[in-house]
C-alpha cells in the first residue's frame, strides 16, 4: 500500500511538471507568432468638417501716394461795356464788336502733380473708398484779339486765365479682379481761378486803357474713373481720368475816358489725365 502511494504521488508530480512545461511552451510560441504578424492597421479617423476661409482683403486699408499728369480745359470769357454810358452808346454799331472782342474762348492747359491720401474697404470683389488729393496745377492760356469797327477806334484785348493749385475729395467704388481694380469716382473739387484782361483803345492814350484782374477760390464738382494695379503687397500704380467743372468768376473794370464800367466773367472746365503710385499700410 505504501508503495502505491509513493508511486501515485510521483505520477502527480510528473503530471504537474509536464503541464507547466506545456504552458510555458505555448506562451513562448504565442509570443513568437505575435512577433511575426504584420503591424495592426491605423485606426481610421473621419476628416474634420470643411470650413471655408474668407480670402484675404487685398485692397483694405489706408494709403498715401503721389501723382503727376496733364490737364486741358475750356474757359469762356465775357466782357461787356456799360450800355448806358456815353462811350458805350455813342458808337452803337461798334459796341457789339467791342464786346465780342473782349469775350474770347481760352484753352488753358499744363502740368499737374501732387499728393494723395485715401482708404479702401472691400467685401468680396466690391471695393469702396474715399480719396483726397492736393497739388500744383499749371493750367494757363493767353489770347490776344483785335477789332477795328469802321469809323471807330480799334480795340486790342489781351486775356489770360490760369490756375495754380487743385484739390479734390472724392468717393470711389470699383470691382477687383485680384490685383487689378477698375473703379469710378466722383465728388468735390476746388481751384484758384485767376482772370486778367487788358483792353487798349487805340489813339485814346492812357484814358483808353482798362486793365482788370480778379481771382477767387472756386468749388466745383468732379467725376471720372481709373484702373489701379497692385504690383506688390504694399504698392499700387494707377491711371486715372477726371472731369472738373468750377463754374465762373466775375468782376468789373473801368475805362477811364468817361469813365465806363466793363463787366467781366470767366468760367472753367478741366479734363485731367494722370498717373500715380500709392503705398498701402
Amino acid at each position: 500500500m505504501m508503495i502505491w502511494l509513493v508511486q501515485s504521488s510521483g505520477v502527480e508530480q510528473v503530471k504537474r511538471i509536464c503541464l507547466s512545461i506545456a504552458a510555458l511552451a505555448a506562451l513562448t510560441a504565442g509570443q513568437a507568432f505575435a512577433a511575426d504578424l504584420p503591424p495592426a492597421p491605423p485606426v481610421y479617423k473621419a476628416p474634420a468638417a470643411y470650413v471655408p476661409v474668407e480670402p484675404p482683403c487685398m485692397w483694405c486699408g489706408f494709403y498715401v501716394g503721389a501723382y503727376a499728369g496733364y490737364g486741358w480745359g475750356n474757359s469762356d470769357a465775357t466782357g461787356t461795356l456799360d450800355p448806358t454810358s456815353a462811350f458805350g452808346n455813342a458808337p452803337p454799331v461798334a459796341q457789339p464788336a467791342y464786346n465780342a472782342n473782349m469775350s474770347p474762348t481760352l484753352k488753358p492747359n499744363g502740368f499737374t502733380g501732387g499728393g494723395t491720401i485715401g482708404g479702401n474697404w472691400q467685401t468680396g470683389s466690391l471695393v469702396f473708398g474715399a480719396e483726397g488729393d492736393f497739388g500744383y496745377s499749371g493750367l494757363s492760356d493767353t489770347v490776344t484779339t483785335t477789332v477795328a469797327p469802321p469809323g471807330h477806334v480799334a480795340l486790342t484785348s489781351i486775356t489770360k486765365v490760369n490756375t495754380n493749385w487743385v484739390a479734390t475729395l472724392r468717393a470711389r467704388a470699383g470691382w477687383a479682379f485680384g490685383p487689378v481694380l477698375v473703379y469710378v469716382t466722383g465728388g468735390g473739387a476746388a481751384t484758384d481761378l485767376n482772370f486778367n484782361q487788358n483792353n487798349t483803345y487805340a489813339t485814346l492814350g492812357p484814358t483808353g486803357i482798362e486793365n482788370t484782374s480778379f481771382s477767387n477760390t472756386k468749388f466745383g464738382w468732379t467725376a471720372g474713373g481709373g484702373l489701379e494695379y497692385m504690383f506688390s503687397r504694399n504698392w499700387t500704380a494707377k491711371a486715372e481720368y477726371l472731369y472738373m467743372d468750377f463754374g465762373s468768376i466775375s468782376g468789373t473794370g473801368i475805362v477811364p475816358i468817361q469813365p465806363v464800367t466793363v463787366s467781366h466773367s470767366a468760367n472753367l472746365t478741366v479734363n485731367l489725365a494722370r498717373a500715380g503710385v500709392n503705398y498701402k499700410f
